[in-house]
């Protein structure tokens, strides 16, 4: 914290050879203030989910998934704050909480967009911990950042079937589920629980449509990772089996 009478103030961060890394402008006259900066340092975590994708809400209670956060640095850290946009997901798990280094913290991320109307919903979590440097230097960093999706739009409509690259209907579902593929021919598909169990796996030999039965798993909420051929990432569906 700082104070002082003089105006305009500026905070200038340089490395080594003199280079600028960051700087920070107060132009107008404040009493006092506080300056920290926000880093990245995603490569020291991890999380079960990269994306969550809740699917289609039709129900009258939050959607809770669990995105378990592990500790891959040499120092324990607190997540002190997370941050998003959308109104629809929600952080249900009290902050702060500690993870201590190579160990795991489970947060519940709510999806409730009761009264939001009919729409997709898309937003990003970000998770943050906090470092100290003295007693008032602050830098705020990012432990991981999640993307959260869902949909109040009725998937059975043709006009929001074809919005989507992957369909999995009918959803909920009481033991079969069709996959059909608008995107690329389907190569893995992966299913998991609410704590990003792996519960079933099937790799897919070629095509764009793959019957998946779910008959032998117990009631609750699934998410069915589907890996495309040529694709990077993995389209990941919210399922319920009841």
């Amino acid at each position: 914290m700082c104070w002082g009478l003089t105006w305009p103030i500026a905070f200038t961060e340089v490395n080594s050879n003199n280079e600028i890394q960051w700087e920070l402008n107060y132009p107008d006259f404040v009493w006092n203030f506080q300056a920290f900066r926000q880093t990245w340092e995603t490569g020291l975590f991890s999380t079960n989910f990269d994306t969550i994708d809740y699917g289609y809400y039709h129900d009258y209670i939050p959607w809770p998934v669990i995105v378990t956060i592990t500790n891959q640095s040499d120092d324990e850290i607190t997540i002190n704050s997370a941050s998003n946009h959308s109104p629809a997901f929600s952080l249900a798990t009290q902050l702060p909480q500690t993870i201590a280094t190579q160990e795991t913290k489970n947060f519940i991320v709510n999806f409730y967009p009761e009264g939001l109307g009919q729409q997709d919903f898309e937003d990003v979590i970000t998770f943050n911990y906090d470092s100290y440097f003295g007693d008032d230097s602050l830098s705020r960093r990012i432990a991981r950042q999640v993307v959260l999706k869902g949909t109040t739009i009725d998937p059975s409509s043709i006009d929001a079937f074809e919005k989507r690259s992957v369909g999995v209907f009918p959803n909920p579902t009481s033991g079969m589920v069709e996959i059909h593929s608008q995107e690329g021919i389907i190569e893995q598909i992966t299913v998991s629980n609410i704590f990003g169990e792996v519960v079933q796996q099937q790799p897919v030999s070629s095509g764009l449509e793959f019957n998946l039965d779910l008959g032998e798993l117990a009631n609750g909420i699934y998410f069915i990772k589907i890996k495309l051929q040529n694709h990077d990432q993995q389209i990941v569906k919210k399922l319920i089996k009841r």
